[in-house]
């Protein structure tokens, strides 16, 4: 049978996990919850597990797939990483205007103006969990209205 560290070093060596994430999946295992939980606190105490690097490699991941800060903070959450982590890793990321920008042209080619049109993607920015007024700023000053050579 694999140990509790072979197999929690396993998951490890795929991707970063919170704590919480490495505890439910061992504990799907026929693991003693002690041996849980001596193999989780000695990863952390070796550097192998770290909810500050799992929250960071997250918020970067999510923000570049053109997810936003509200989405990345409920994820985060449901992984029960600390609030003060979760809110610091949000913080690295200055650019969110930009990732707005992004997964905008990536949907729409140019200004829809009709009010349909842009409660629509007002919507749908908001769905990918930016700010509101993050969303009304880009509605108000970034849409552009011919289609941006750019994208």
């Amino acid at each position: 049978m694999i140990s509790v560290r072979e197999r929690a070093m396993n998951f490890l060596s795929y991707r970063e996990h919170s704590r919480y994430e490495l505890h439910c999946k061992l504990a799907r295992h026929d693991y003693n919850p002690e041996d849980v939980e001596q193999a989780l606190q000695l990863l952390q105490e070796e550097n192998l597990q770290c909810d500050v690097r799992f929250a960071e490699s997250y918020v970067t991941s999510k923000s570049e797939s053109g997810y936003g800060p509200r989405y990345i903070t409920q994820q985060l959450q449901q992984r029960r990483v600390n609030a003060s982590v979760i809110a610091d890793a949000i913080r690295v990321i200055d650019c969110w205007q930009e990732i707005i920008k992004r997964i905008w042209h990536k949907k729409y080619d140019v200004s829809m103006t009709s009010l349909t049109d842009q409660a629509k993607q007002r919507r749908y920015l908001l769905s990918r969990g930016f700010e509101p007024e993050h969303v009304s700023d880009w509605m108000k000053n970034g849409i552009p209205t011919s289609i941006d050579k750019e994208y």
